[in-house]
């Protein structure tokens, strides 16, 4: 859901593509078409600089990112080894955390209505991740936030003409997208490992882009395509330990042709399926 977000804010998409939809090459006509070349105008010239520096920013902040991930994950490090770690404790992780700190297992949960149920990392976690879904989908089609989101994903230039800033809306995005990531150590750390460890994260976030492309940005394709990918990476596991020749690698050769497949098979199969329902639709009844 981070990753639909952003997504829906259009800040996953690369430069050029920014680029291409802000109209950077062409101007916009207030009266017409937004999306139209109308030549030079001159009175748009403060809006093209409006939108010349937003697009600045979107890529100063990709920079950012990407620069401030190996100095947080140093420090990170360095707190594991030198300050939070269990004395006595050659592992990078800190001390078990409290049972009330925990996010509870549904093994636990239902053994008190005596119900039996394996014993597997499975926590309430996953009803805090279906609630989130719920939440990014209310936000982004029922809130005039969500709406800002959406236009300024859709065209920039057409939102800084309808009052919103597309500086402040990449923003706000941005830290709902980090809080919503930052669920992943609600289910990781609270729910399985029970303290913290160094780079628990373990590629998460490139596979939480698989899950979104495959879901197509929506909350029903996202969970559907997140217990797929799920169901892959546990019984990858589970497989190699059975099946020693099997590697972990192999799995995540998997998990790629799946996410090509679905890719493909939309673009393969979107033009048939369009045109056999605009048939029917236009059949007179009889």
């Amino acid at each position: 859901m981070s990753v639909r977000l952003t997504r829906r804010s259009g800040i996953l998409d690369e430069a050029s593509n920014l680029q291409k939809r802000t109209g950077l090459g062409s101007r916009i006509h207030p009266k017409k078409n937004l999306k139209g070349n109308w030549g030079d105008k001159w009175h748009l010239e403060p809006l093209r600089s409006v939108v010349t520096k937003t697009r600045d920013l979107l890529e100063r902040l990709s920079d950012l990112e990407v620069g401030l991930e190996v100095p947080f994950d140093a420090i990170m490090g360095y707190l594991l080894v030198n300050v939070l770690r269990k004395p006595g404790q050659m592992n990078a992780e800190t001390t078990p955390f409290r049972d009330t700190a925990l996010v509870p297992q549904f093994h636990e949960v239902l053994a008190h209505f005596g119900i039996t149920w394996p014993v597997t990392p499975f926590n309430l976690s996953f009803l805090l991740a279906l609630l989130c879904c719920l939440a990014v989908w209310l936000l982004i089609w029922r809130t005039r936030l969500g709406y800002e989101i959406r236009t300024v994903g859709a065209n920039p230039t057409a939102a800084v003409y309808g009052g919103i800033s597309p500086a402040r809306v990449t923003v706000i995005t941005t830290l709902l997208s980090g809080a919503l990531a930052g669920g992943v150590a609600a289910n990781i750390i609270l729910g399985d490992q029970h303290r913290l460890i160094l780079e628990f994260v373990g590629g998460f976030g490139f596979v939480g882009i698989a899950v979104a492309l495959m879901g197509r940005a929506h909350p029903v394709g996202i969970i559907l395509a997140a217990i797929l990918f799920g169901v892959l990476y546990q019984g990858g596991q589970a497989l190699s330990i059975d099946m020693p020749k099997i590697s972990r690698d192999m799995i995540v050769v998997i998990q790629g042709l799946v996410v090509l497949f679905a890719g493909a098979l939309e673009h393969m199969f979107r033009r048939p399926v369009a045109t056999l329902l605009a048939r029917r639709t236009t059949q007179p009844p009889i």
